[in-house]
């Protein structure tokens, strides 16, 4: 009995919403972990680039393989301090940081981090407009330009 992904793969939801944006500056720590809508204007796009899903290693010493799930967005992935297999006794411990990373065994996706301002109509007078950096993936990648 293996999980939904492993069973289906990756796969992507989009959705669409009839609520009413969300301005940027309105956003709040409440805000945090939900989903919101908000609008603006994309103001730059990086170019694509490839981001791991999931990171294999491989212990140096004892050659055990294993895989790290990446979080989404711009976080990274701890590699462990310590090889995770379980020793028979006697056995000496594998070395303090023994993993190495696989990038052949590694999946990738496509990334694309995008800056959306807000709109000028919704800058109070006299100060700076605010922005937001945003992580877009898979399906969503190339699909904002700067401008819209």
């Amino acid at each position: 009995a293996g999980s939904v992904a492993s069973h289906f793969g990756s796969i992507q939801i989009l959705l669409s919403s009839q609520e009413n944006p969300k301005q940027i500056r309105e956003l709040q720590s409440p805000s945090i972990a939900k989903l919101v809508r908000i609008g603006g204007i994309v103001i730059s796009a990086g170019s694509a680039a490839m981001r791991a899903r999931y990171v294999r290693i491989e212990c140096r010493n004892c050659h055990q393989k294993m895989s790290l799930p990446m979080g989404n967005g711009f976080g990274g992935v701890s590699l462990p301090r310590g090889c995770t297999r379980t020793r028979l006794e006697g056995e000496e411990p594998c070395p303090r940081d023994p993993y190495v990373v696989l990038p052949d065994e590694t999946t990738f996706t496509d990334q694309q981090r995008v800056k959306l301002q807000e709109t000028p109509e919704n800058v109070p007078t006299g100060e700076m407009p605010r922005s937001i950096l945003l992580s877009m993936d898979r399906a969503l990648v190339d699909l904002a330009v700067p401008g819209m």
